[in-house]
């Protein structure tokens, strides 16, 4: 385990450019731009400069042809050479020396034997490199939900969203999708404001602090209920239900008074005793699909890891008293 970590992320990088790709391939898709078209076009290009694709991939392809020559003979030799208790400087060709040359090699060597292997990855700049690319996608006429699950989400004011569960429960003898919206002007003034978080690590938290301590806040429950597992399948928690099948439907509302929502002495033995998982509440509204079942597991041994590392067993609260409240 202690190396699969490192191992995962030195391939954070390649990861990162699957998923972008991806997204460039969505945001093609939503732009109408056909696989047709997009051949045709690298045909044309193709075309106009087929002489210079030539020439350049036939000398990519000799140089890389002679480094693996190359690498295979060095190899060979060495092996040769430490079968007879020898070691020499390993033979170079001309091409080769006049590459490593190009290239400075041998300090490239050097600073790839003494450098840390762990890829640390800037989440913040990522995060605003992503921001930067869906709001242009979102110019130019689309959205892409790839880019924002990575973090390209606008930084708009959280108490404005509407949160909807992307996987369903039992709705007693039903299956559902749920939902919080919005409900009193107060809060729906704050969907799509802008949230200024620069260099607050803590904006969203102090946002939300000072508008329930003055304003309180009241919620819409809704549920989307499952008539046709075609359309609205159960274990593809990617594909959307379409609401013109079945329409988000009101049933309670959530009512917040106004209230310091946040204690910094309390805050941190609540984060130690308590441990949330979408599998703690009633077997009327229990969990579906593989997803869920998925994150029973992960929730589980995660707070466990959390909990014995911390040095506190789990326990259930008996009340507000023991989490500190």
């Amino acid at each position: 385990m202690k190396g699969l970590i490192p191992a995962a992320t030195r391939l954070m990088p390649v990861m990162m450019l699957a998923f972008l790709t991806l997204a460039t391939v969505q945001i093609l898709l939503q732009l109408h731009v056909s696989p047709q078209h997009i051949l045709s076009v690298m045909l044309g290009w193709l075309t106009q400069a087929g002489l210079v694709y030539a020439a350049v991939g036939t000398i990519t392809g000799v140089l890389a042809f002679s480094g693996v020559i190359y690498e295979w003979r060095a190899a060979a030799a060495e092996r040769k050479l430490a079968a007879g208790g020898r070691r020499r400087r390993k033979p170079r060709g001309w091409l080769m020396d006049v590459l490593a040359r190009l290239t400075n090699r041998a300090a490239l060597e050097d600073m790839l034997a003494k450098q840390d292997r762990v890829t640390i990855i800037d989440a913040g700049a990522l995060a605003a490199t992503l921001r930067g690319a869906e709001h242009l996608v979102e110019a130019l006429g689309g959205e892409s939900a790839t880019l924002k699950s990575l973090g390209g989400h606008p930084e708009t004011h959280i108490l404005g969203e509407s949160f909807y569960s992307q996987v369903p429960i039992r709705y007693g003898d039903y299956v559902a999708k749920v939902g919080l919206e919005p409900l009193t002007p107060a809060l729906k003034a704050l969907t799509g404001g802008k949230a200024e978080l620069h260099d607050k690590p803590n904006g969203l938290r102090e946002d939300v602090r000072r508008f329930i301590a003055a304003n309180g806040g009241e919620w819409a429950f809704v549920v989307q209920l499952c008539v046709d597992t075609e359309t609205m399948p159960i274990e593809q928690a990617h594909k959307p239900w379409p609401e013109e099948h079945s329409a988000y439907i009101q049933v309670a509302r959530l009512v917040v008074p106004p209230q310091d929502s946040f204690d910094e002495f309390i805050e941190p033995r609540q984060d130690d005793a308590l441990a949330f998982s979408p599998w703690r509440g009633l077997a009327a509204h229990q969990p579906l699909g593989s997803i869920m079942r998925v994150r029973r597991a992960v929730y589980e041994a995660s707070a466990k890891f959390r909990l014995e590392h911390n040095g506190c067993p789990m326990h259930e609260p008996a009340g507000l008293a023991t989490v500190g409240a």
